[in-house]
């Protein structure tokens, strides 16, 4: 079954170092006491530091499960733009090609193909040439004929109707139709007189989606064959994330619910909505993968990378909840807050936290609702207890 797991939330200590205006024989920490143990400062320095504290409550909050998940492109995210002809790849209207990391519009021009032929293909444009000249020649020939036809049929004083006025006529119009036919296939033949390198129009290569370029498959000037890839284009405005659950534990699992995903351990909760779709169970691992949608348009993530996820489970339970300014971490990773016992008194108290929410980081071990922690000015502090501490290690 799953279990409700926290985990002792990792990252850096933030110190930032804060000058004294006060007179240099002034102590910030108290010397009796040991440092990391106590601190004691004046209404003054407390000011100036701007500390504000915040009184702990117990909150409900829904159960969550900590897993690990996989960003993945999504279907439709990323398209392998390949090129639709043989032929030369070139630079498009604007003087160059795209480069990797270039964001490139839906349906805007990245390149061109200039067409390869053969010289059997050469020769066969040539021939469908010649062919439609011939027709289009051989049409206005029988036109003219029909017409002067028709003309002496109506000139002719003792002329009588017959069908042989109706077939000239005939003649006439599908010969106007062959003549317009053949004109039309005249923009996509080649163009006399003939040699040995026939232009032909080139043929745009555009995009799908909007995106950014990946991967580079081609150069300039590079002979491609039809179907070559020439670059891979994503889209990561928009990553899915999968996350892997035992087919017994899915039950306990809210799919209707949001997950929570993090850009660092000390970082805000991220909210991802599921995506309701059949995924099947994969056979070794027994494990279904549940699939939420993750906001990417900052760019802080990317296909291939492990998040941590918090996962809602059906239920709730009550934790004590510290916003995330009042949390603050050590060199090793240790998170710690700051606990007001007395007025202008403050311990560093060592906490184990919970699986992050939106409201903030749920207490496992370190402190209890009706205790007072420091929300502002965490990091102040913490400056100001290593302060204390090379002091006393330069007076040893």
């Amino acid at each position: 079954m799953i279990r409700t797991a926290y985990l002792v939330a990792l990252g850096l200590a933030v110190s930032p170092i804060i000058g004294c205006s006060g007179a240099a024989s002034e102590p910030v920490v108290e010397s009796s006491k040991r440092p990391g143990e106590e601190i004691r400062l004046s209404q003054e320095q407390v000011e100036r530091i701007g500390i504000e504290l915040l009184e702990l409550k117990t909150a409900t909050l829904s159960r969550v499960n900590e897993s690990t998940g996989w960003l993945e492109v999504p279907q439709g995210g990323e398209v392998v733009l390949r090129a639709p002809v043989a032929g030369f790849l070139a630079k498009a209207g604007n003087g160059r090609l795209p480069v990797l990391g270039e964001k490139v519009p839906k349906s805007g021009p990245c390149a061109v193909v200039q067409m390869f032929l053969s010289p059997l293909e050469i020769s066969q444009l040539v021939v469908a040439k010649e062919d439609a000249d011939i027709q289009i020649q051989q049409s206005q020939v029988t036109m003219q004929l029909a017409e002067a036809q028709l003309r002496r049929l109506k000139d002719a004083p003792n002329a009588v109707a017959g069908t042989r006025v109706d077939e000239v006529r005939d003649l006439y119009e599908r010969s106007k139709i062959a003549l317009f036919e053949a004109r039309e296939k005249l923009p996509f033949l080649v163009s006399e007189p003939y040699d040995k390198s026939i232009p032909l129009k080139p043929v745009n290569l555009t995009s799908p989606i909007s995106g950014v370029i990946t991967q580079a498959h081609a150069v300039d000037g590079q002979l491609l064959l039809q179907g070559d890839p020439v670059w891979t284009i994503g889209d990561w405005s928009t990553l899915w994330l999968r996350v892997p659950v035992f087919e017994g534990d899915l039950a306990a699992v809210r799919r209707d619910a949001p997950a929570f995903v993090r850009y660092s351990r000390s970082g805000p909760a991220k909210e991802c909505a599921p995506v309701q779709f059949p995924v099947p169970t994969k056979p070794l691992t027994r494990t279904i993968d549940v699939v939420y949608v993750v906001d990417n348009r900052d760019g802080a993530f990317r296909p291939g990378q492990a998040l941590v996820v918090g996962l809602p489970l059906a239920g709730q339970t009550d934790a004590v909840v510290v916003p995330r300014s009042a949390v603050v971490y050590d060199t090793w990773g240790t998170a710690f807050v700051y606990v007001q016992p007395e007025p202008q008194e403050f311990v560093r108290r060592r906490v184990e936290l919970g699986p992050p929410t939106a409201a903030g980081f749920p207490i496992v071990h370190g402190v209890a609702a009706g205790e007072v922690v420091v929300t502002t000015g965490a990091a102040a502090l913490h400056a100001e207890e290593s302060k204390s501490t090379l002091a006393v290690e330069d007076d040893d």
